[in-house]
């Protein structure tokens, strides 16, 4: 697995793809932080996470889209489909390539709170929970657009299909009211990511929010390895 993941991880940063991620992530945040910190007086950063959990549904494929797609395109994946590592580490080295990528915008990132400790006070308690939060949605979506980028050959299709998913995920509360069905509104709010990352912006670490995004994360990991294995026996 280690192998997988340092392989991906460079992947990402001999290719624009980790260094266009990270910057479009800080570019976005720093605009968040300047309307809603900056301009408007507020230390409230945790606010500014919480905006920016909506802008990262367009982040996301940038990163997910050529996970599997790509090698199914250029027929590299049956080296992967033929090899002696197990299908389970491949793709828990592709998802944590993912999230090194994520938790490195992150970092980066702190550079906003810290300029707002030294303006400010903000609450060092709601930012921790808010960065929390965002990396454990994050783990979610990336999850989620690995499952999808496996399932097509196409990068254009997984990055498509990805947003629109996690889209409907992300905003699911938010489209209640245009659905007339009780049972479809039930789940929509079962399944919103961005109301549950709204608990951490207000500095709760919910263990029920903290499962959510965790069991959804190993359960799309979970498929993935079920479909690579499918298609590898096929292949057999």
């Amino acid at each position: 697995m280690k192998a997988i993941w340092s392989k991906e991880l460079k992947n990402y940063f001999y290719s624009p793809i980790g260094y266009v991620f990270i910057g479009i992530f800080m570019l976005v945040l720093g605009i968040l932080f300047l309307t809603t910190n900056i301009s408007a007086g507020t230390a409230d950063f945790a606010a500014t996470m919480h905006t920016m959990s909506t802008f990262f549904v367009f982040l996301l494929p940038l990163l997910t889209m050529r996970s599997f797609a790509e090698e199914r395109r250029a027929k590299t994946d049956q080296l992967l489909l033929t090899a002696p590592v197990s299908i389970t580490k491949t793709v828990l080295g592709k998802f944590f390539a993912c999230m090194t990528v994520l938790a490195a915008a992150l970092l980066v990132s702190l550079v906003y709170p810290l300029i707002l400790a030294i303006l400010g006070s903000p609450s060092a308690g709601e930012i921790f929970s808010s960065y929390i939060g965002f990396f454990l949605m994050g783990a979610a979506g990336m999850a989620l657009g690995i499952l999808i980028s496996a399932a097509t050959q196409s990068q254009v299709v997984a990055a498509v299909a990805t947003f629109g998913v996690y889209f409907v995920l992300l905003m699911g509360s938010t489209a209640i009211s245009l659905i007339s069905s009780s049972w479809i509104r039930s789940v929509l709010t079962a399944l919103s990511l961005f109301d549950r990352m709204g608990d951490f912006t207000t500095g709760i670490l919910g263990i029920s929010s903290v499962l959510y995004y965790v069991s959804f994360a190993g359960v799309c990991v979970f498929l993935t390895v079920q479909l690579i294995e499918k298609r590898r026996w096929s292949v057999a």
